[in-house]
């Protein structure tokens, strides 16, 4: 059955998301369309607003097409969770949240994650297999930002070395990844007897987050001949997630459309690669790509000021929030 593409008179309550936002997700409201829909990482707080509007308009004023949310997303997932459970909605099954595991839940007083489950669809990373030598997870890790040089697997006593001495590579911005600092050759075993290997060259995985959690290693570096954590490898699940919400895998279908909003997130420039590589029409949540891409590069140019600052030995301010 076609959708009528304009907005009706209930559509007015809505006063701070955009027009032209409503009429798309309007236009696009049918059974054959499935949408992921991303955030603007911690710039969420500065669009609280914007995003309650938006949860609301998804739950209220669309009625047919499949609605995706979480991974690197988490935030708007959340803002979407508690609005439907605050609706009492009973059957909301096209709703799609991707989440790393039930455990991280397992604290919650209210068991809210229990309750989603029961009324819409939850896709837990933990409940797929994944093959470290597949396209699929050769692509998650390309497009993951987060990484590190090494790998530690408590279990088999083992620490694999990714790309030794390589920073991480794929997004425009610079990330920032622990040193792989070592006065050992990282061939050998290590003081507590841990074995080192180096991953297999062919498989040109660069040890993100992503891979590192598929293969249940805990991130860090080299030092000393010793092995110390950083960061958490679980943060990965959400690059798989952002993938499998957009490519699809196994019994999850290849979404159709995407509504996003980046601005200087240093996901931004492999989050939009996704979206082209998987052939999805892209509706901005407030912008166009012009304006947000003129955003960005005053962004850089004014990082690239405080770096140059820095070096100096001049005062950073607060000239420069960190978004990601």
């Amino acid at each position: 059955m076609p959708i009528d593409s304009s907005t009706d008179s209930s559509t007015n309550e809505y006063t701070t998301l955009p027009r032209h936002v409503m009429d798309f997700l309007k236009s696009i409201d049918t059974d054959e369309t499935i949408l992921v829909v991303t955030d603007f990482g911690k710039g969420n707080f500065s669009h609280g607003a914007l995003f309650s509007e938006l949860s609301e308009f998804l739950l209220m004023e669309t009625h047919h097409m499949k609605v995706r949310v979480g991974g690197n997303s988490y935030r708007f997932a959340g803002e979407l969770i508690y609005n439907l459970l605050e609706h009492k909605m009973s059957n909301c099954r096209r709703f799609e949240f991707f989440r790393t595991g039930v455990e991280e839940d397992a604290d919650s007083d209210d068991n809210w994650i229990q309750k989603i489950c029961e009324v819409a669809t939850v896709r837990f990373m933990r409940d797929y297999k994944f093959d470290i030598a597949s396209d699929f997870i050769r692509y998650v890790d390309k497009y993951d930002i987060r990484g590190s040089g090494a790998g530690m697997n408590y279990e088999a006593k083992t620490v694999t070395v990714y790309d030794y001495g390589k920073s991480m590579m794929g997004a425009e911005s610079v990330v920032v990844v622990p040193s792989m600092m070592s006065d050992d050759e990282p061939n050998g075993p290590l003081k507590d007897g841990t074995n080192v290997q180096r991953i297999n060259p062919e498989l040109g995985l660069r040890g993100s987050m992503a891979v590192l959690w598929v293969r249940n290693e805990q991130s860090g570096f080299l030092h000393d001949g010793e092995f110390s954590r950083f960061n958490d490898s679980d943060k990965g699940t959400w690059a798989i997630a952002d993938v499998m919400m957009v490519k699809g895998y196994e019994d999850v279908l290849p979404a159709t459309h995407a509504l996003y909003g980046d601005a200087t997130s240093n996901l931004a420039p492999n989050q939009r690669r996704l979206f082209k590589d998987a052939g999805l029409v892209c509706h901005h949540l407030i912008r166009s790509y012009e304006e947000v891409d003129e955003e960005r590069r005053e962004y850089l140019k004014l990082r690239e000021s405080i770096r140059e600052k820095t070096e100096n030995g001049e005062s950073m301010g607060d000239e420069l929030l960190t978004t990601e």
